[in-house]
C-alpha cells in the first residue's frame, strides 16, 4: 500500500504537521499547492498525487474532511470517504462515496471492502457468452 497527501495548503504547513506527528516517512508522495497544482476543488492535486504514486484513480482511496476536497477527489475519479472534523462536520459531504464520523469507527479492511463493492457495482459487465 502506498500513501500520499494531497493538500491545498503549503508544503511547509503540511510537512510541519507530519513532522510534528512523526509520520512524514510513512508517505510516498506529498503534493501541495507549492507543486504548482491547481487547488481543490480542481482535481489537479489528486491527479498529480496519483502520478507520483504510479496509481490509476481506480486503485486509490481518498480520505477527505471538506466539501471542496471531496469534490476534487470525485472529479479525479477516486473513491472518496468523507471524514469530517470539528470544523467541517456540519458542511455538506454527501457527494462522497462513503461518510464516517471517525476512522476509528471502521477498520481499514471494512473500508477497503466497501471500495471493492463499489468498484464491482460500477464496473462494466464482463460476462462472456457461451
Amino acid at each position: 500500500m502506498r500513501l500520499g497527501v494531497a493538500s491545498s495548503s503549503s508544503r511547509g504547513w503540511v510537512v510541519g504537521h507530519l513532522d510534528r506527528l512523526g509520520v512524514t516517512a510513512l508517505f510516498d508522495a506529498i503534493v501541495t499547492r507549492d507543486d504548482e497544482a491547481q487547488v481543490k476543488p480542481d482535481p489537479e492535486i489528486y491527479l498529480l498525487a496519483l502520478a507520483n504514486l504510479d496509481l490509476e484513480a481506480s486503485e486509490a482511496l481518498v480520505f477527505e474532511d471538506a466539501p471542496n476536497g471531496v469534490l476534487a477527489a470525485k472529479r479525479a475519479g477516486i473513491f472518496t470517504v468523507a471524514v469530517p472534523n470539528a470544523l467541517t462536520c456540519d458542511l455538506p459531504l454527501d457527494h462522497a462515496d462513503l461518510r464516517v464520523a471517525s476512522l476509528a469507527d471502521r477498520p481499514l479492511g471494512d473500508l477497503l471492502a466497501a471500495v471493492e463493492r463499489h468498484r464491482l457495482a460500477v464496473a462494466p459487465d464482463h460476462q462472456h457468452a457461451g
